[in-house]
């Protein structure tokens, strides 16, 4: 989950989407956020840093806390991406060919929603202002339905085409 701490109302969003969450038998990296206490279970927290290796590591069912993970490490090892719809994180997650929840909360964030939305790559339960746990749960099984797995994947695949193709116009171009 990333962008949250820039929404007003975070720790609420924060608990509906753990909530939404519960039952799916799903890991969760929160990043950036304090977890609730109505939320915390020793057996399955356990903290991330950018320069430790346990993010390689997660556990099934493990809920986690860290201020920081570098989107490339962590996203290609989510099954789904929970975040306030900043373009740097949409792209991470299409880049690593992952679905991913839209809750925006200001400027742009809406617009990369909808788009995410249109383009069959993830959901969206709309402002994090008025977004519920039963708004989000309901994004959160769009998200994982077989053919947005099958759009994701197909972006992602376009995306390396496209960046393997810019990699040899730029060496032609040295290479003038």
């Amino acid at each position: 989950m990333g962008g949250l701490h820039l929404m007003p109302n975070s720790s609420e969003v924060l608990s509906f989407i753990l909530e939404a969450l519960q039952g799916l038998n799903l890991p969760v990296v929160v990043m950036g956020l304090d977890i609730p206490k109505n939320h915390q279970d020793p057996n399955r927290v356990f903290s991330l840093s950018a320069d430790s290796t346990t993010a390689t590591n997660l556990v099934d069912n493990a809920i986690s806390k860290s201020a920081y993970i570098p989107h490339e490490l962590i996203f290609p090892r989510c099954s789904l991406v929970i975040h306030h719809g900043g373009c740097g994180t949409v792209c991470s997650a299409i880049s690593a060919g992952v679905p991913q929840v839209v809750i925006p909360c200001d400027f742009d964030q809406f617009a990369w929603g909808d788009r995410i939305e249109h383009m069959g790559i993830g959901a969206s339960p709309g402002s994090a202002v008025c977004t519920t746990a039963s708004n989000i749960k309901s994004a959160i099984e769009r998200a994982r339905g077989a053919e947005v797995l099958e759009q994701v994947k197909s972006y992602r695949s376009l995306l390396r085409k496209e960046r393997k193709a810019r990699t040899a116009i730029v060496g032609v171009a040295e290479d003038a």
